[in-house]
């Protein structure tokens, strides 16, 4: 795989990195850990990266039965993008930390596709596209925008510069620096992903609201 690769490759740098800080213990050993997760052999599992993979396989089942919901061109349209970006989700955690070529790849597709789902969404609803209420462009917008915060905003804690830029290489000697207390690239990533989980409840609660009120009023 790249990362493996990578790191066959620069064996200097990583070297160099741990060597660098050596008066820093926490560090070297938290350098260590880090780059002991390297097997070459087959893809190790962990709890957290079971969850990205079936958090992205319920997210990819939410949007398109989100897309069902609208219905028609729109709906379909919106089905496909949503597929799209739970599966580019799913696939994180197939290839966790220790695959970080793959990793960084579908990362960086879920988020660059989650903006563009959150942005199409808040325009079906603004437009009242499939009965969708203009409120649920609220929950939307604010998602669109941590997205675009992590994709787009200047990081120069690492020198990476945008979220856009990164890459294995890139990555690996991020990961070899002391990390600020508050690393404003992690920060925004999380606040992408819970974003989404929050606009999901939002939207999935508007919806059985919007079902017992139709029911109510059909009785």
């Amino acid at each position: 795989m790249l990362d493996i690769k990578l790191i066959r490759e620069n064996p200097d740098m990583v070297r160099k990195n741990l060597q660098r800080r050596h008066d820093d213990t926490k560090l070297n050993r938290l350098l260590a850990d880090y780059f002991s997760k390297f097997d070459f052999g087959a893809r190790s599992v962990t709890n957290g990266e079971d969850a990205l993979l079936l958090g992205g396989l319920c997210l990819t089942v939410f949007l398109i039965g989100l897309g069902r919901r609208i219905g028609g061109w729109a709906g379909a349209l919106f089905a496909v993008g949503g597929a799209a970006c739970g599966i580019s989700g799913a696939l994180v955690g197939l290839y966790p930390m220790n695959f970080l070529g793959p990793h960084i790849a579908w990362a960086m597709r879920f988020f660059n596709l989650g903006l563009l789902m959150m942005a199409v969404f808040s325009i079906l609803a603004l437009a009242k596209i499939g009965g969708l209420s203009r409120w649920l462009a609220m929950p939307g917008g604010l998602s669109a925008l941590a997205f675009a915060a992590f994709l787009y905003l200047p990081k120069m804690e690492t020198g990476a510069g945008t979220s856009q830029d990164l890459n294995p290489l890139a990555t690996l000697s991020a990961l070899s620096q002391a990390r600020p207390a508050v690393w404003t690239m992690a920060v925004l990533e999380w606040a992408s992903v819970l974003s989404v989980l929050a606009w999901s409840l939002w939207v999935a609660l508007a919806m059985l609201r919007e079902r017992r009120k139709a029911v109510n009023t059909t009785d």
